[in-house]
């Protein structure tokens, strides 16, 4: 795995969008998309993990939630790895430090290609916000739109992918702007260094 990049998560509210045509507001998602988050714990242990020591973080999902794990490296050979969507390796901040996300961008990119397939509604919502990020970050750009009967399906290429390899496909769940604000907000929360304990605003 490639050293974690550093960059914070940039805030998703206003997107410039290549929608063929506006559309009316969708109806809020907010409080349908389901995550859980650690406490500040390892998972396996329940021992604390403490400031400045090293931790690996799944996000996984399970009974039809999205689940944030933290576990401690003497404990990864013990953890419960299925359906896991991604993994990272960072170190616990101190309480009073500004929230950062620590997740390599590769794992970004592999997030967006492990949820390719889902129809899952909350997936779908979360699969979305992911590419407008990946989109900002310029780790995928927006080949064409084309209309499905699901609805309309933006096709973006990785940065770097050969010029005949397939684009990713990813439906446009016709999200408002708060709730894009929200999705985008949650998403920097469960990939934070801390897993949303403490930290900064």
């Amino acid at each position: 795995m490639s050293a974690p990049s550093n960059t914070p998560l940039p805030p998703l509210p206003a997107v410039s969008t290549p929608h063929p045509a506006p559309q009316p507001p969708a109806a809020s998602t907010k409080g349908v998309y389901q995550i859980t988050r650690p406490a500040g714990l390892c998972a396996i242990s329940q021992k604390p993990i403490l400031p400045g020591h090293p931790f690996h973080a799944l996000l996984k999902e399970s009974g039809g939630l999205f689940v944030r794990l933290d576990v401690l490296p003497e404990y990864w050979a013990d953890a419960d790895k299925s359906g896991l969507l991604a993994s990272w390796q960072t170190v616990m901040p101190a309480s009073n430090a500004p929230k950062k996300v620590f997740v390599d961008d590769a794992i970004l990119l592999q997030l967006l290609i492990n949820l390719e397939g889902t129809e899952d509604p909350a997936k779908l919502r979360f699969r979305f916000v992911l590419t407008l990020l990946l989109m900002r970050k310029r780790l995928v750009k927006h080949d064409r739109t084309h209309q499905t009967p699901a609805g309309a399906v933006w096709s973006v290429r990785p940065r770097g992918s050969q010029p005949d390899a397939a684009p990713l496909e990813v439906l446009d769940p016709k999200l408002n702007e708060t709730d894009l604000a929200d999705l985008g907000l949650q998403l920097q929360e469960i990939l934070a260094s801390d897993g949303g304990i403490g930290g900064g605003t």
